[in-house]
């Protein structure tokens, strides 16, 4: 997929990331906003959820670092540690 296309589902959320060079902080700043707009246009659904439901607590934690490693513009080290940390979420859903 590429990173031009819109994910519609945790699934192809989860191919996204994956094709996004994580090691390169400079490209990791220039798509930040386009990430995080896909991440929570995908996954949102899931934080609507009530407050007791399994998945929204299973994807909250990933949901909430990878939230506040986007505000604090550390795109060397706790962004790609949270978008990671989501993608292992996926997977182990």
């Amino acid at each position: 997929m590429s990173i031009l296309q819109r994910p519609r589902d945790k699934f192809e959320l989860r191919d996204y990331l994956k094709e996004i060079e994580l090691g390169n902080p400079q490209k990791l700043e220039a798509l930040a906003e386009e990430i995080i707009g896909n991440v929570f246009e995908v996954m949102d659904k899931y934080r609507q959820l009530p407050a007791e439901h399994p998945l929204r607590k299973y994807y909250e934690p990933p949901l909430g670092e990878i939230e506040l490693a986007y505000s604090s513009k550390d795109f060397k080290k706790s962004f790609p540690l949270a978008i990671r940390y989501l993608l292992n979420s996926i997977d182990w859903e």
